[in-house]
């Protein structure tokens, strides 16, 4: 599981830094892929739901920009397609769906680098916390009041820097090629 970092840090908080651990940070690219993998079921499935050529669904997955809107579609033509019994496991899936999705958001859309205090991780801080960080440190921190400790103090309460271990990038990995092993298998009781 990914560990929220304590002080002291020696943070590098630059894409350009995790090429100085490229074995963890191709871990992100994999994980990327893989949800394009996950993505492709959907859309056939939806095309299987439908009725249609996978190619139709998709065309009609991917012209739907939100995930969450994705899952909505995919919901609603099943609850038209599929019997009580299949629509209940269909629900299942969906929320290991938005379990896998949330935890692929959170890889991909982090700023990422390392901590030279953590030399077998890749550190991780979300977007949101970063842009926000930028307004507290100018806004919160003068030149007269600097110190170590309250800068550190300010990244651990702004930024919550997460250490990513290999071990961690291999456990989502593994729960993305299990979804998209339990995908097929369900495309294949979807009924023709």
């Amino acid at each position: 599981m990914p560990t929220l970092l304590r002080p002291p840090y020696q943070l590098d908080i630059n894409p350009n830094a995790l090429a100085a651990r490229p074995d963890l940070a191709a871990k992100i690219g994999i994980i990327a892929a893989l949800w394009s993998r996950v993505e492709m079921w959907l859309g056939v499935i939806l095309g299987d739901l439908l009725g249609t050529e996978p190619k139709f669904g998709l065309a009609m997955y991917f012209a739907i920009v939100s995930t969450s809107a994705r899952m909505d579609t995919i919901a609603a033509v099943a609850s038209e397609r599929l019997d009580p019994a299949m629509m209940i496991e269909f629900e299942k899936l969906l929320k290991t769906i938005r379990a896998r999705a949330r935890e692929r958001n959170r890889i991909v859309h982090s700023n990422w680098g390392i901590s030279k205090k953590h030399s077998n991780a890749i550190v991780s801080v979300a977007t949101d916390d970063h842009v926000r960080f930028w307004h507290i440190a100018s806004r919160e921190f003068q030149d007269s009041d600097r110190s170590l400790s309250n800068w550190e103090d300010s990244i651990w309460r702004s930024l919550k820097p997460t250490a990513y271990i290999m071990a961690d990038f291999e456990t989502i990995i593994n729960r993305l090629n299990d979804l998209i092993s339990v995908l097929e298998e369900f495309r294949k009781t979807i009924p023709r």
